[in-house]
């Protein structure tokens, strides 16, 4: 009955022991296709550095008005654009990430008796990830990492633009600073991700008059399933706002903007340092203030050491 009892209470240990090793492989696995789902190009556990390419396109069909009226675009009138970035992620020691973002933006309008297509650099974008927590690593706290990121005025402000169309503006004309938390849970293979960025772009002076945009804020939550073979798939939520430009230190009535979009979410290993991810959404026709609005599509094709 002793050899009896001591084989069961070897079983369950055992048991027990395949158990929990299980379920923390499933969450690092999870963890580990979450982090190719949540942001296009974060390095995941055991990687130091990564490039890629993202191809971006979006179709303006409608615009919200400064009153967040949904207003469906003219007929006969499109706008669509385009965008191609260069991604570089390094980890230069530990939990702390480096990314660089280049892009090469095209704007294409189209109205009755016109149509042009413009294109050029858009606004080189740094951004810095220090993972506080990092994921997986504690049976009480979810993954926390501090988020901080500059985008410089590379690209040609709409002030600047040319063309009839505005088409050759690519960029914002101002440097803006961010600072942002993000927080990461799996349960099992369910991964959950929502993160918080604030942004503040700065000042510039054009033609004498000194102006400067609204303090912005963006919020985005995720949840998805990780498959075998570092698979997953997410449905994504996200929205950004921002406050009253201001000229000369005055606020401009009516000038705040709004956008809430929803998406899918999905990335697959290619062999053992490639990844391919990509992400459909619809930016609702609610919840909108001054900006146009419309369906997009992103893929992103990563190479990781």
């Amino acid at each position: 009955m002793r050899r009896l009892h001591c084989r069961s209470r070897e079983l369950g240990v055992a048991v027990a022991l395949a158990v929990t090793l299980g379920a923390a492989r499933a969450q690092a696995q999870a963890c580990c296709a979450g982090a190719g789902v949540f942001a296009p190009a974060r390095l995941e556990l055991g990687q130091d550095f990564l490039v890629g390419v993202q191809l971006r396109a979006r179709d303006a069909i409608a615009s919200f008005d400064s009153q967040g009226s949904w207003v469906a675009a003219p007929s006969e009138t499109s706008e669509q654009e385009f965008e191609q970035d260069l991604l570089a992620t390094v980890r230069p020691f530990g939990d702390l990430q480096l990314g660089l973002v280049l892009p090469l933006v095209e704007t294409h309008r189209a109205v009755p008796g016109l149509g042009e297509t413009g294109f050029g650099l858009g606004d080189v974008a740094l951004n810095a990830r220090y993972e506080i927590v990092p994921p997986n690593t504690s049976a009480y706290l979810p993954g926390i990492a501090v988020l901080a990121g500059a985008s410089l005025p590379t690209g040609r402000a709409p002030d600047d633009a040319s063309s009839p169309l505005s088409t050759d503006a690519t960029g914002l004309g101002a440097a803006q600073l961010s600072l942002g938390l993000d927080v990461e849970r799996a349960f099992g293979s369910f991964i959950a991700d929502a993160s918080g960025l604030i942004s503040q772009r700065l000042g510039r002076t054009v033609g004498g008059v000194s102006e400067r945009l609204g303090l912005a804020g963006s919020v985005f939550a995720a949840a998805g399933y990780a498959f075998r073979h570092k698979r997953a798939l997410a449905l994504t939520f996200a929205m950004t706002l921002e406050g009253e430009a201001q000229l000369n230190g005055q606020s401009v009535p009516d000038s705040g903007r709004q956008l809430t979009t929803l998406g899918i979410s999905g990335g697959t290993p290619l062999g053992e340092t490639w990844r391919l991810q990509g992400r459909i959404y619809e930016d609702l026709p609610v919840l909108g203030k001054n900006q146009t609005a419309g369906p997009g599509i992103s893929v992103v094709v990563l190479r990781a050491w």
